[in-house]
């Protein structure tokens, strides 16, 4: 049997994923069994067992006692999955002091489905219409002609003091649902507004987090009102007016600027929530088909073809593929103090296959993009809206004024430079890093210059026109190997349909960055491990003298 509980505050969805799971032959699901109101305990909320009623008396029962006599109990053992709903409000009440510290300590494999709801201003106007309406659950009728319509449609005035302690409220208690307090093999983060749209993936995905089969169910509750959060609020514009300067002004504009101011931060936020695993997974899912997390869109994708011109697949086998270098780029700059990075460049973006995955690492306004390539930044654009993408030239300087950036990430563009050219570009870098900044960059592997002498022999046959611009390069594949083991830059002008001399296919051993490159940055790491990235992966960073 798996324990588990619902945890979230009142009218964020809990009931839509209550009578979700209650569907699932294999899970026993009980409602508030700790509610405030004594008499929603001893009536809808009671364990109804025999024909009597059980339910807590919080001066008599102890929490823990409470739960293991009649929730997870020897009868319920049948079941694959038994748990309760719990509100976050109501954790400091007699007999449930310090509640869930004392469930965590009492019951370590206990899980915990948190629900929250991103809209709070609707979340304040769906409680408040229910109250006066007491319609909390069903609050459809039907008018003289027999047409549906809804209770709770009806006009609310908001007092504003009364509004930003509600916000306050909730936001707290969220916060700390969404903390490190929980285990996170326990703990599985459910947005209501992606519950209401992606039912059936939502409710599979809790169904695989509780360990059950997945089953097909449908929503057993509706959407109780029709009209926007805006709409019922009869003196919004008095509200919007109070909050304007307030922390709080987002959760009050009309639904175009809110929308606009949550983009970013609130897909920030929403994958911070997430393991890094976690995230890389979604990303690569979102590049397959549109989906949102919290209610905010993901990145689209450009069409496959188009992706595998930049490194031969697409969709999520390519954001596989990226991920080892993007894990790396997030564990470097922890150990290299990067605790926060607030900017960040994606030199080289593509088609912002790397560019995607840092939205989760990078504060808002500081992600950015750059490539020469128009199409890859049209790509980018159109697909990618939360960086700024920028076209720069093959040459120096970037449009960036000196100390901008925290961190500059290039995938795969040192490996194509020419030794000139790969200088100048190190040289501008260390101008737009700040004191303390990172470069982390890749270059071709020693290892890929034995492929290369293979190509050229026969011995391993060509599958692109890249392998093919290798087998007929002029370049004594054998001297480049031998240079490159002491310590020189390889540059073989493939070209790879790129109108520029600059541009071909380069190999820079670790003796060369040190000594070349590190007149302008201080050498940090080289890495060559054809087991843990594609290419050679190497940190700069610029001093703080």
């Amino acid at each position: 049997m798996q324990m588990f509980i619902v945890v979230g505050m009142p009218r964020t969805g809990s009931t839509l994923l209550q009578t979700t799971l209650a569907q699932h032959p294999q899970i026993k699901m009980y409602g508030e069994l700790f509610h405030r109101v004594k008499v929603e305990r001893e009536g809808p909320h009671a364990i109804n067992e025999d024909g009597s009623k059980i339910f807590f008396d919080e001066e008599n029962d102890d929490a823990i006692d409470f739960l293991r006599k009649n929730v997870w109990n020897e009868k319920n053992s049948e079941y694959g999955a038994v748990g309760f709903k719990l509100f976050g409000e109501r954790v400091d009440c007699i007999g449930t002091e310090k509640l869930f510290l004392r469930l965590r300590e009492a019951f370590p494999s206990l899980k915990f489905i948190h629900i929250e709801r991103s809209d709070l201003l609707a979340c304040w106007v769906s409680r408040e219409a229910a109250k006066k309406t007491g319609q909390w659950v069903d609050a459809s009728t039907k008018d003289s002609a027999g047409d549906k319509k809804n209770v709770n449609d009806l006009r609310v005035t908001a007092n504003p003091i009364a509004l930003e302690s509600f916000f306050q409220s909730y936001i707290e208690v969220n916060s700390f649902l969404r903390s490190d307090f929980f285990p996170k093999a326990n703990y599985l983060h459910v947005d209501y507004e992606q519950l209401s749209s992606e039912f059936e993936t939502v409710s599979m995905s809790v169904f695989d987090f509780l360990g059950l089969p997945q089953i097909s169910v449908q929503p057993a509750t509706r959407k109780q009102r029709q009209l926007s959060a805006e709409e019922q609020i009869q003196n919004i514009e008095d509200v919007r007016r109070y909050f304007a300067l307030s922390k709080y002004a987002f959760l009050v504009s009309d639904s175009r600027s809110k929308n606009n101011q949550l983009t970013y931060s609130g897909l920030h936020d929403a994958a911070q929530k997430l393991s890094t695993d976690d995230w890389i997974e979604y990303v690569g899912q979102s590049t397959e088909r549109e989906m949102t997390l919290a209610g905010v869109a993901m990145p689209t994708a450009p069409p496959a073809e188009k992706q595998a011109i930049f490194h031969g697949n697409s969709g999520a086998s390519a954001i596989q593929s990226a991920a080892p270098v993007y894990k790396y780029v997030l564990d470097i700059c922890r150990q290299q103090n990067i605790s926060s990075i607030k900017s960040l460049l994606d030199f080289g973006c593509g088609w912002g296959r790397f560019t995607r995955l840092f939205v989760r690492d990078v504060e808002e306004a500081g992600l950015i993009g750059i490539d020469p390539w128009a199409e890859a930044l049209q790509m980018c654009r159109e697909h990618m809206p939360y960086a700024a993408f920028v076209r720069s030239q093959f040459n120096p300087p970037l449009a960036f004024r000196d100390g901008f950036f925290d961190v500059v990430f290039a995938n795969s563009i040192f490996s194509h430079l020419s030794e000139s050219s790969a200088l100048a570009w190190i040289e501008e870098i260390a101008r737009v890093l700040r004191p303390g900044g990172l470069l982390i960059a890749t270059t071709h592997s020693k290892h890929w210059l034995t492929a290369v002498k293979e190509f050229q022999s026969g011995e391993r046959v060509c599958q692109s026109d890249w392998h093919q611009a290798f087998k007929n390069s002029k370049v004594d594949i054998a001297n480049a190997i031998d240079i490159h083991k002491n310590g020189e830059f390889v540059f073989i002008p493939t070209g790879n349909g790129q109108d520029n001399r600059d541009y071909g296919d380069s190999f820079v051993p670790v003796e060369y960055v040190r000594k070349n490159w590190g007149q302008f940055l201080e050498f940090v790491e080289f890495v060559d491990d054809p087991v843990r990235f594609p290419q050679a992966t190497f940190t700069l960073r610029k001093t703080t003298a």
